[in-house]
């Protein structure tokens, strides 16, 4: 018995060896190729390329200028609309409900949402927002992302409060503070690290969508025209992004808008690398 032990462990310890070399390889040789691919057109085309216009068909290189500003601006309104949403869900669910099957139900609607395709976010917002405007734009565009960042950045909320210890609410209450002043003045300073991490997981999860900036922002060759419209070419223009420049060049039959999809597809892959990266940072001082 002892030697088919050691031969049924030594074959699943091999199992699981080349399940984990495959995952990897096939990481590697997916990020590799995208690497080699867009790393090539960014040597190639220089400085140049953050902030020229998308090329026509056979018309030239071209860049990722207003993909590259859109996706900036979306991310940003996304982020205004869902971080205070998101915090005061957390300390509501966190500090002041008094019902804990209350909590329960609403917990559980932060995971059906945090597990609803990307697309149905794009789908809703269309139906309430575009529909009604008959307009596509970039506060669409940043409320569709918003949904799909807001159950990331409440659960993360909700765990950074959970992680402070009670001895600091107790002392709170024991120097007579009132229960907004512990919130404001002690847990959501202690909690900011774990709020930070969050908000960089939420950005890398709606940076890359494409599904629900089709169905909102869509798409455009050009800069949003702010200069010329103001802050109301926010709720009246479409936007470019890169998530749709690289959807819409890939399935392109030009070769020069085929090759900015790849360098599109690297810098998108850098970035979200990095937040991830930033969000692990970011956890170190709670530990």
């Amino acid at each position: 018995m002892t030697v088919v032990r050691r031969w049924v462990n030594r074959l699943l310890s091999w199992l699981v060896g080349l399940a984990v070399a495959t995952a990897v390889g096939v990481l590697g040789w997916v990020v590799g190729y995208v690497v080699y691919r867009g790393g090539m057109q960014l040597i190639q085309r220089g400085w140049e390329i953050f902030t020229a216009l998308p090329p026509a068909p056979l018309s030239g290189s071209g860049g990722l200028g207003p993909a590259l500003v859109g996706s900036g601006i979306l991310i940003t309104l996304a982020v205004l609309i869902a971080l205070p949403v998101s915090v005061l869900a957390a300390l509501y669910l966190n500090e002041f409900c008094p019902w804990p099957g209350l909590v329960r139900l609403l917990t559980l609607g932060l995971e059906v949402l945090a597990g609803i395709p990307a697309i149905m976010a794009g789908v809703f917002i269309f139906g309430v927002v575009i529909v009604r405007t008959q307009r596509f734009s970039a506060v669409a565009g940043g409320l569709a992302l918003a949904i799909l960042m807001l159950p990331i950045f409440t659960t993360a909320t909700r765990l950074a409060l959970a992680g402070i210890p009670a001895a600091i609410r107790d002392g709170a209450w024991a120097l007579g503070a009132t229960r907004w002043q512990m919130v404001t003045g002690i847990l959501l300073p202690q909690a900011w690290p774990g709020i930070l991490s969050g908000l960089t997981l939420g950005v890398a999860r709606a940076a890359g969508e494409t599904a629900p900036l089709l169905f909102t922002a869509l798409f455009s060759l050009h800069y949003l025209p702010l200069r010329e419209l103001g802050f109301t070419a926010l709720g009246t223009q479409p936007l470019a992004s890169l998530p749709v420049l690289i959807y819409t060049f890939a399935m392109s039959p030009f070769a020069n808008q085929q090759d900015l999809a790849w360098a599109a597809a690297l810098v998108l892959i850098i970035f979200v690398l990095g937040l991830n990266l930033l969000a692990h940072w970011c956890q170190f001082p709670q530990r």
